[in-house]
């Protein structure tokens, strides 16, 4: 036997309708773009709320290479909207 796909009254299966309503893809500078080099200051809040909540660094007390390096990714992730 085979079994019937159940539809709704516009006479698309649930099946389709559910793939229609998947939201879009993340896109590149959804949120806007960051500059590794030049933004830092203006965005250094929301980096360290960043380095705390994915990071798991509360306090970074590391060195000037390693900070941009972490700013860095955190750019990348930004500016992907991940």
């Amino acid at each position: 036997k085979k079994k019937k796909q159940s539809k709704d009254k516009d006479g698309d299966s649930k099946t389709s309708k559910q793939q229609q309503q998947q939201p879009p893809p993340p896109v590149f500078g959804q949120y806007g773009i960051i500059h590794p080099k030049s933004d830092f200051h203006k965005y250094k809040r929301s980096f360290e709320m960043w380095m705390s909540q994915v990071k798991k660094i509360q306090n970074f007390n590391g060195s000037k290479y390693e900070l941009q390096q972490y700013f860095e990714e955190y750019c990348e992730d930004y500016n992907t909207a991940t």
